[in-house]
């Protein structure tokens, strides 16, 4: 299953410099991720100093919480401002007729039963 998780960063120093900080943590660290397809930087286009990293997994399921990794990387940044993590899971669209079912893995149905 493709998942993706989002660490954004809100901070009032330059886009540049938090870039920089996060990139650095990125290239030593995420060669070795199990599962952790790729890797994208983006920077706010009205010029703020706010960044957004996406993290690609392919896995048999998300982590909901959150991978080892996003929780270590959102660590080592929060001095630079506010953190947001978030993880998410590709909806498919029909676009061809066809029904496509929701990949989110679901737990199983709990059933209550009232003595009577």
């Amino acid at each position: 299953m493709r998942w993706i998780e989002m660490v954004q960063v809100r901070t009032l120093d330059s886009a540049e410099r938090t870039a920089s900080i996060v990139s650095d943590y990125l290239t030593k660290d995420s060669g070795s991720e199990p599962g952790l397809v790729d890797v994208k930087l983006y920077k706010d286009a009205s010029g703020d100093g706010d960044i957004t990293c996406l993290l690609i997994w392919e896995t048999g399921c998300p982590e909901r919480q959150g991978s080892r990794f996003a929780l270590s990387l959102s660590r080592s940044i929060k001095m630079l401002g506010l953190i947001k993590h978030s993880i998410w899971v590709e909806q498919k669209i029909d676009t061809m007729g066809t029904e496509e079912k929701d990949t989110w893995p679901t737990r199983a149905p709990v059933s209550h039963h009232v003595a009577t």
